[in-house]
């Protein structure tokens, strides 16, 4: 008796209901089959990010809430931002990062560091990704409009 696991890859792609048969086999991958295991269905996972607010002034806090379906509990995944905003216009500097998903849902909290530079309208679109932050990118928020104080 053996046991064997396999994990599904969070590909958040729209497409029909996956399956998966497990063939047990003689002497090599290409051997006698002898053992077949029931169909499991793989259903779809889905993500939205959604920010709030999507204009703010410097000095100001942003929420982005992501959404899933079908993603499981503890599941940790990675933001990167891909706006036109750099280290500086964040308190903490931070552009990427980490969250858990719990219950179906994450969020994701920024401030925006107030500075005496006069700019021209900053934007700050996050990605969610698998694996790292240069993971595949499975969601994307809106522009977020960030206006000089």
């Amino acid at each position: 008796m053996g046991t064997i696991s396999r994990t599904v890859a969070l590909d958040a792609t729209s497409e029909s209901t996956d399956t998966s048969v497990l063939s047990i086999r003689l002497n090599s991958t290409s051997g006698t089959i002898v053992a077949t295991s029931n169909t499991v269905n793989i259903l779809n996972a889905t993500l939205t990010v959604t920010p709030s607010p999507t204009t703010v002034s410097e000095g100001n806090t942003i929420t982005w809430t992501v959404t899933t379906t079908n993603v499981t509990n503890g599941t940790t995944l990675y933001w990167t931002d891909s706006g036109s905003t750099n280290s500086s216009d964040w308190v903490g500097g931070n552009t990427s990062g980490s969250f858990v998903v719990s219950n179906n849902t994450a969020t994701i909290t920024r401030t925006v560091a107030l500075d005496a530079t006069s700019e021209s309208t900053e934007t700050s679109i996050l990605n969610i990704r698998t694996g790292s932050i240069s993971g595949t990118i499975i969601a994307t928020s809106n522009t977020v409009n960030i206006l000089n104080a």
